[in-house]
């Protein structure tokens, strides 16, 4: 990876152009740097699938943002992020009032902006996390209740009582065959995260339903764990495959904000 001087994007009909403050790093863009992602881009490309920042400006369609509106994006359908200026699309919601939601790993940077999300669309929120600290991170970020998915018994505990209208799973290798069990009937399983092949036997496979996250808006601050320089993206992406007991983001700080 190398720092390298590109065009600015020409934004959309339909997309927003974002001045980029701070680029988040996540495990699907070592997978993609490594070559072991389903859909790889063309080379040269820019990495990056969430970012954070300041409206630069809009396509001539776009109704729900302004140059100057501060904003918070996750792209699911392409990279750029790790750049002064990203262009995106203008996003959808997740999720309607009263509806079950299960956050896998909701500790990490994926689960607490899905969580913020969730309960400020008035969802309620079950989340999982694997340490003390975790825990309570999860529960401050405003879940209703929160289980540690390293005791053996948590699939248990996960079953009693109503089950989900939505999961979030971030380890679908580990826990996709559990979640369509987990799942009422009609609900939306949405894998975010995969290390390895998946394996499910045919008698748990339930109705299911899917969803794509195509955007989020920011919901109130989040948990950093480590912000690292523009020029020690590499070392980031080191970093955020390696480190055990998620506490929140790992960004790349790109520019200064004002």
């Amino acid at each position: 990876m190398k720092l390298e001087r590109v065009p600015v994007p020409t934004v959309g009909d339909k997309q927003v152009l974002i001045k980029v403050y701070s680029s988040g790093v996540n495990p699907v863009d070592t997978y993609v740097r490594s070559g072991q992602y389903k859909v790889l881009p063309d080379l040269p490309y820019i990495p990056g699938k969430d970012a954070a920042g300041v409206v630069h400006s809009v396509g001539a369609s776009v109704t729900k943002f302004k140059r100057g509106d501060r904003v918070f994006s996750s792209q699911t359908n392409r990279m750029g992020t790790l750049a002064e200026y990203a262009c995106v699309d203008e996003p959808n919601s997740l999720g309607k009032r009263g509806e079950r939601v299960l956050i896998h790993g909701a500790s990490g940077a994926v689960g607490i902006a899905a969580t913020q999300i969730a309960k400020k669309l008035g969802l309620y929120v079950v989340g999982t996390a694997g340490s003390k600290e975790g825990i309570e991170l999860v529960l401050r970020t405003g879940a209703d209740e929160v289980v540690n998915h390293r005791d053996p018994k948590y699939i248990d505990k996960l079953s009693v009582g109503e089950k989900f209208d939505i999961i979030l799973e971030m380890l679908s290798n580990v826990n996709l065959g559990h979640d369509l069990n987990l799942m009422k009937s009609g609900a939306r399983t949405i894998v975010i995260g995969c290390r390895g092949p998946v394996n499910i036997h045919p008698h748990e496979i339930q109705e299911t339903g899917s969803a794509l996250v195509r955007g989020i808006r920011k919901a109130g601050e989040t948990a950093i764990d480590m912000v690292y320089g523009f020029e020690l993206a590499q070392e980031a992406h080191s970093a955020v495959v390696q480190t055990r007991g998620s506490k929140g983001k790992h960004v790349i700080e790109v520019q200064k904000e004002p």
